[in-house]
Parts: C-alpha cells; structure tokens; sequence
C-alpha cells in the first residue's frame, strides 16, 4: 500500500453451495476488516484486537456477526478512510439479512465514520437491491454499455483459438463456425 492511501477491503460475492461462506454477509465484512488491517498496521492494535480481547475474556468462540462487523469497521474508519468493494452483492443471501438490510447498513457505515469511506457495488439489477441504490448517488453500467468491448475481446480471442487450430494441423475451421462461436459467446456474456 502507498504510504497515506486509503486501505481497501475487496470481497467477491457467490452463491456456489461449495464456497457457503462467499455469501454470508459477516464472513463477507470480516473478511473486509483483515484486508484493511492488513494494508493499514496501524488498525491491527485498535478496535479488533480489542474486540478479540474481550471475546477471549468472555470464553466466546465464535466468529463475529453482521451487526459486529458493521460496527468495527466503522470503528476502523475511524482512524483512517477507506474503501470497500463488494463484486456480486446479488450473491450474497444469508438467513435474515437482506440485500436491503445490508445495503442500510453499509450506508449507516458511509453516514458514521468520522473519515471517509468509499464502497463500491458491482451487482445484477435485482429489484430490492435497485430499489436500495436509486436512493444514493450512484453510477450504473449496464450490458449495452460495454457490449462493444465484449465484441471486440471475443473477435480477438476468437481469431487467437483460430490461429491454434489451425496451427496445431486441424485444417481450417469453417467460417460459419467461427461465427456461431462468436455470436454464442457475445450472446451469452449477458454485459459481463
């Protein structure tokens, strides 16, 4: 981390049953607090250190929930700013917290700390969740927006595996199979 600049806290959301934690909203936001730990040492001796004293005080073994999270890393912006970066909020579904219930408590973040925090949110266009976001200022991409990128990266890519085919003695792939691969991949990024 640049000497002065802002720690970030980056977190990719997902709702695959084999990775549970990944959209569990508390595993979510401690695993924000240790990046930003980690990129500021400074933050390792205050509020979470003090946190787990007092668990281990109390015999508590157990990880910290939603509500503790959103608690310490306002304790943590405290001291300095940040910004944390959520990738698929849409993913993220745990038992009685909400998109919506998340979304007021990451604001209730930007409105509390005393320094600056930044979040950004990458997420599918999920009603609760655009219903939550339209209330704050806020930036939207949507899939027309970057679709000549798409076009562009598939064309390369697709000339790429081309040239490997046929550089690899397979003969020259016909070009109505290249272009049912293209429009299939172009077709199914969906924006992404």
């Amino acid at each position: 981390m640049t000497e002065g600049a802002a720690p970030i806290g980056y977190f990719y959301c997902s709702r695959d049953e084999a990775a549970s934690d990944r959209g569990n909203p508390a595993k979510v936001l401690s695993t924000i607090i240790q990046q930003i730990i980690a990129a500021d040492q400074t933050a390792a001796n205050g509020p979470v250190f003090q946190k787990y004293l007092t668990m281990q005080d109390e015999g508590i073994e157990r990880d910290l929930d939603f509500e503790e999270c959103i608690d310490l890393i306002i304790e943590l912006s405290n001291k300095n700013p940040a910004t944390i970066v959520l990738d698929g909020l849409d993913e993220c579904r745990y038992q009685d917290i909400s998109h919506s219930h998340m979304l007021k408590e990451l604001q209730r973040i930007t409105t509390s700390a005393k320094n600056n925090i930044k979040i950004f949110i990458a997420s599918r266009n999920d009603s609760d969740i655009k219903k939550e976001l339209l209330k704050h200022p806020n930036l939207w991409i949507d899939a027309r927006d970057n679709k000549q990128d798409i076009e562009i990266f598939v064309e390369r890519e697709v000339g790429k595996a081309v040239e490997a085919w046929v550089e690899g003695g397979n003969g020259e792939m016909p070009s109505d199979l290249q272009n049912k691969i293209k429009e299939t991949l172009i077709g199914r990024a969906d924006g992404m």
